[in-house]
């Protein structure tokens, strides 16, 4: 968290004043920009099934493709579940090529162009495939879902390029949700990539930062990672493979200078993409440098896989981990599917899903960057029972939003969480919010910020107030904490997180108010 004392010069208000002006038009201009929509019709489908992707090979490492629904026993939690859909193992299927072209992958790009290309000729005419890039310009599909191999190749050796940073994570979440949109086809990711994700890597440095020497190697929880969870919740629910292929640039063993800290955030990268295949029922493959023939065991795997599904019975939705105990008939197969799943309660209560991920990420030590934040505040009243008025900035760009009738639609969620000087949880809010914005309110608000405002009543055992934003469309989360000691002054602040945007700040102070520009965002 970043605080910025309310205090200008003359000289730079006078220089600052266009800015300003068009803060203050901003907050005038956003009643009309976002509207609170009329509730859509509802309609109520049966997501409680838990569905696995099975692959199964013989002692030799052979594809099985001749067993039947019969041969399968599942387990959950030790008690034995009827096997409610078998799907059988020439199904086609829908996959993602995830391309890394951040700037460390820049000496193995003809590799990965090479190998996605020779990966298309084992596929079958009926698979669909989408190529999707990411780099330090962001997360951009370069093909849709086509089972056209040129439109493919094209993509791949044409199309793909790029530098700068990671934004893996993000990467991910763009692919299963255009997965989302492919119905109840067999679906996998396959991920070129180094596994550095930029955002990770910040979180694990600033972990280190505060871990002694001996502590170093041990201090960074990979697992813990909020944007890791949020991708294996995400495949969990629909269903998707992932096969990271990790390519060399982030081998930890291949450091010219191996310093414990860069070793250790080198090494939960790779855990990271360990933990993907694993809970995924995937393949991650490590120090292979033919990637070509790491890529043919991935398309074996997605290809030779059962898709099975069952309903639980324990009818608890608690967020709890259930495992999952998969047996075949037949002597030395060996079965591959994830082993279990988190009962989260967002298959069959989605705004309980969203109020519990929320929670979890107020709950973090660390602020959520998904999503960069600008937040102007003024405290009034006594101490017993004080007001504060919030003015949350958020640049529309981050969020994904859906073209429709000239609209940019989509929505948000706020969360406020109060919390006193031992952690315990004093307030709790959420609101959910429509967005819906004509092109030129989208390209307007696009130079500054979209302004959502929120009165709260602070507790007068409150330490700490946890101020998050949701972005409803890709789940991306942004989180700024606000200490008592600046809640408890009557001077305006303001409190910023912007890791991924160039802003300019000006401040203006007055008895009433603080208004505050973003500019070259």
């Amino acid at each position: 968290m970043t605080s910025f004392p309310s205090a200008l010069s003359a000289s730079n208000l006078a220089r600052q004043a266009t800015l300003i002006l068009l803060f203050a038009a901003l907050l005038i201009a956003i009643p009309c920009g976002i509207h609170a929509q009329q509730q859509d019709e509802t309609i109520i489908t049966d997501t409680s099934l838990v569905q696995l992707n099975v692959g199964v090979v013989d002692k030799q490492g052979h594809p099985v493709t001749t067993l039947s629904s019969n041969d399968f026993a599942i387990y959950e939690d030790g008690v034995r579940r009827p096997i409610l859909h078998f799907e059988p193992t020439d199904a086609p299927f829908s996959l993602v090529l995830l391309l890394d072209m951040s700037g460390s992958t820049i000496n193995f790009r003809q590799q990965i162009r090479t190998a996605a290309t020779r990966f298309l000729d084992a596929l079958s005419p009926e698979d669909r495939v989408a190529v999707v890039e990411f780099s330090g310009k962001g997360v951009k599909s370069l093909l849709g879902f086509t089972t056209d191999r040129n439109k493919v190749a094209y993509a791949i050796n044409v199309l793909a390029t790029g530098a700068g940073e990671t934004p893996l994570y993000d990467a991910l979440k763009y692919s299963l949700k255009e997965l989302a949109h492919e119905g109840k086809r067999r679906k996998a990711i396959v991920a070129l990539t180094d596994g550095l994700d930029t955002e990770a890597r910040n979180s694990d440095r600033a972990i280190i930062s505060k871990a002694s020497n001996a502590e170093v190697s041990t201090a960074i929880k990979a697992e813990a990672n909020s944007e890791v969870v949020s991708v294996l919740n995400t495949s969990d629910r629909e269903g998707v493979t992932i096969f990271p292929l990790a390519l060399p640039s982030g081998d930890p063993k291949r450091l010219p200078l191996p310093d414990p800290s860069i070793t250790a955030m080198y090494g939960a990268a790779r855990t990271r993409l360990q933990l993907m295949a694993d809970r995924t029922g995937g393949l991650a493959f490590f120090g292979n440098n033919d990637i070509s023939d790491a890529l043919r065991h991935a398309q074996d795997d997605g290809r030779f896989a059962y898709t099975i599904s069952f309903y639980p019975n324990h009818g608890n939705w608690d967020g709890k981990f259930r495992k999952i105990k998969l047996e075949a008939a037949g002597s030395g197969l060996q079965l591959r599917y994830r082993q279990g799943y988190y009962a989260s309660p967002d298959r069959s209560d989605p705004e309980k899903a969203v109020s519990i991920e929320l929670q979890q990420a107020a709950d973090s030590p660390l602020d959520a960057t998904s999503l960069s934040l600008i937040i102007s505040g003024k405290a009034d009243g006594p101490l017993s029972a004080r007001k504060l008025d919030l003015h949350i900035g958020v640049d529309p760009k981050q969020l994904l939003l859906q073209n429709s009738d000239g609209h940019r639609k989509g929505a948000v969620d706020l969360f406020f969480l109060q919390r006193d000087d031992t952690g315990k949880s004093l307030e709790a809010e959420k609101q959910h919010l429509a967005v819906n914005l004509d092109e030129k309110q989208y390209e307007f608000l696009s130079q500054a910020a979209m302004v959502f405002d929120r009165h709260i009543t602070v507790d007068a055992e409150t330490a700490e107030i946890r101020v998050l934003v949701r972005d409803a469309g890709s789940g991306a989360l942004g989180s700024i904490l606000i200490s008592a000691t600046s809640v408890r002054l009557s001077a305006p602040i303001i409190f910023a997180l912007y890791s991924r945007l160039s802003v300019s700040l000006t401040v203006i102070s007055s008895a009433a108010s603080v208004t505050c520009a973003l500019v070259r965002m």
